[in-house]
């Protein structure tokens, strides 16, 4: 349950190894990779994060964000694993969690991983929001296919059905989201191209606005990455074009920048202090720049500190 830790900690520790499965396990993760380069790594206001896991498998977790002249915002997060035995359980994995959040819902969530026996995952969360009560998410994944359901209970439920089939080097994908209304159903397309480890290009088309957004990345190195994502929206305010770059300039040193169509630059760095048990130190330093108004006002900082034990 420390996804949003361990992401960062292992894009930093692997060099953000773009080697992929034959057939993305889930339609969410398709064109991750660029959001890794474009998106993750940059840091607004003041970020920290700290979590430790005991032997008996229980995993605690806080994580904080302020911004200037706001009120911090703090999530803790509580997981347990639940043994099994892996001769005679056809369950691989559970574990049960409780999520806290100073400002928004308290969820609880069980998973149940089934997959080495029927490749099946199975989420159920509940939660308590203005809009949501309770959602059962059914991951199913063979070599060439995989399908994903999720239905969401609340003053409007509906369901989210996305199905992914790979073929060598391409992967093919549909989302559809269905609501109790005789509207017809929103829906996304994708495609995804991967040309080894080299590079990859995703295509996505939205019915909202209708929307086109393509993805493009190509590993230059193994320390140096480029990306590129152009959206293309009917709402003129939607469109937009940003290209980014990382480069590790050592194991413990991961550099990135960059540039979008409205003219905001960024910058990051990021450091790990520490890999060796019992502490494991990250921090990071990002800055944005609005050249169109770079002299009325400062360029925005950011500060992240992450810590593992």
């Amino acid at each position: 349950m420390l996804d949003s830790f361990r992401l960062s900690a292992q894009e930093f520790q692997t060099r953000d190894n773009q080697s992929r499965l034959a057939l993305c396990p889930l339609f969410s993760k398709i064109g991750d990779y660029v959001s890794r380069v474009l998106q993750d790594g940059y840091f607004t206001g003041v970020n920290f994060g700290v979590g430790t896991q005991t032997k008996q498998g229980i995993i605690y977790q806080l994580q904080g964000k302020t911004y200037s002249g706001t009120e911090p915002f703090f999530a803790g997060q509580w997981n347990q694993e639940i043994p099994f035995q892996q001769e005679t359980s056809w369950i691989d994995r559970g574990s049960f969690g409780v999520r806290l959040l100073s400002k928004g819902p308290v969820c609880c969530e069980s998973v149940l991983d089934m997959s080495k026996r029927f490749g099946l995952m199975a989420t159920l969360s509940a939660f308590e929001s203005d809009h949501e009560r309770f959602k059962a998410q059914f991951d199913w994944q063979r070599k060439h296919v995989a399908l994903s359901t999720n239905f969401i209970f609340g003053v409007a439920p509906k369901m989210e059905t996305s199905l992914v089939v790979g073929f060598s080097n391409l992967l093919l994908a549909t989302q559809l989201a269905l609501e109790p209304t005789f509207k017809f159903p929103s829906w996304v397309v994708a495609c995804n191209y991967q040309d080894g480890d080299s590079g990859q290009i995703t295509l996505f088309i939205h019915d909202r606005g209708p929307s086109v957004t393509c993805s493009y990345l190509h590993n230059v190195s193994g320390r140096l990455s480029v990306a590129a994502r152009f959206v293309y929206s009917s709402n003129i305010e939607q469109r937009s074009l940003v290209f980014g770059t990382q480069y590790y300039l050592d194991n413990d040193t991961l550099l990135k920048a960059k540039v979008d169509s409205s003219g905001t630059i960024a910058l990051s760095c990021i450091q790990q202090l520490t890999r060796s048990a019992p502490w494991k130190v990250q921090i990071g330093i990002s800055s944005f720049i609005d050249v169109a108004s770079v002299e009325k006002k400062s360029p925005a900082m950011g500060v992240s500190l992450q810590v593992e034990s």
